[in-house]
């Protein structure tokens, strides 16, 4: 279901990016010969990574942070503040991860920024960042070989 998300977002986007007449996701990367390779070997790498970080390792520390300090009572998900603390973060997480792809266009930030809560949702519910991780490499993959 995350993957087909993924896939239904990146392919709306691209509608709109041809239909405004901006530069699109698939004229970011076009690799030829020995290229291939390298861009799948660092597809996988930085599925992985960006998982990791940006899906665990940022949201976990912050929200341990404050489980350190005795906020748990406020960061409650339950309560009103503790509710608004989480979107905050969350929202906060999804724009560093969008404006770590700015070097792909404008299309590839927005894409970024919606996708980071499609697999945020995705690993809170599974709780495996292996499964995250699958899912966003095959993500870039698919992006790499049908919108080029």
């Amino acid at each position: 279901m995350t993957l087909g998300l993924l896939l239904l977002l990146s392919a709306l986007l691209q509608f709109l990016a041809d239909k405004v007449k901006l530069p699109s996701l698939s004229e970011s990367i076009k690799p030829e010969g020995k290229e291939w390779l390298f861009i799948i070997l660092s597809f996988i790498c930085q599925g992985f990574s960006e998982e990791f970080l940006y899906r665990f390792f940022l949201p976990e520390s912050i929200y341990s942070v404050f489980k350190y300090f005795k906020k748990e009572k406020i960061f409650s998900k339950n309560r009103p503040t503790g509710l608004l603390l989480f979107l905050l973060f969350e929202f906060i997480f999804a724009l560093i991860f969008s404006f770590s792809h700015r070097y792909l266009g404008f299309f590839a930030v927005i894409n970024a920024f919606l996708a980071h809560f499609i697999l945020r949702f995705s690993y809170l519910k599974c709780d495996n960042i292996a499964i995250t991780s699958s899912v966003h490499i095959i993500y870039n993959l698919f992006q790499l070989i049908f919108f080029i």
